[in-house]
């Protein structure tokens, strides 16, 4: 299957509002905030049109999206690499705008700012020299996730 060159999920919104609170809050649980993400937003009963992604039983390299309005096989990198970009772009972005003063006094012990700057400077790596370990590990653990959620939800429509 030939990729196209947009982003593979045609319902993404990279413009998605979370207030501010709950961002801050996914920061703080640095890289599990991508699966968190993930969950509150393709698995998430209260906004059924943007559950538009699961994985496919039959295949470990494929994922199941909604493109054109039909569910079709997308290869699995080419799909969360996309989906953990923007995802973690959106947390960048929140990073970069909150007032940095303020968010480090927010936290109960600097060794967690820390951790968050360490979180932000691997995706600032990945931008500046392509996939790491970090990455890596990244797309590994969403896809399990994303796995596991596709089960749980089938196995509820089975019921």
């Amino acid at each position: 299957m030939p990729r196209s060159k947009k982003a593979p999920m045609a319902n993404f919104d990279p413009t998605f509002c979370l207030p501010p609170d709950q961002l801050k809050e996914y920061l703080k649980s640095h890289y599990r905030s991508i699966l968190r993400l993930i969950k509150t937003i393709y698995f998430n009963k209260q906004s059924p049109e943007k559950m538009n992604m699961r994985a496919d039983p039959n295949s470990q390299d494929k994922l199941i999206i909604i493109k054109d309005k039909h569910w079709v096989l997308e290869n699995k990198d080419y799909v969360l690499d996309t989906l953990i970009l923007e995802l973690w772009s959106k947390l960048y972005n929140c990073f970069i705008s909150l007032n940095q003063q303020q968010f480090r006094a927010e936290l109960t012990c600097n060794d967690t700012y820390a951790r968050i700057e360490a979180f932000m400077e691997d995706f600032r790596d990945f931008c500046n020299n392509g996939p790491n370990i970090a990455w890596n590990e990244q797309k590994r653990l969403a896809y399990n996730f994303i796995t596991f959620l596709s089960k749980k939800q089938r196995a509820k429509i089975r019921l």
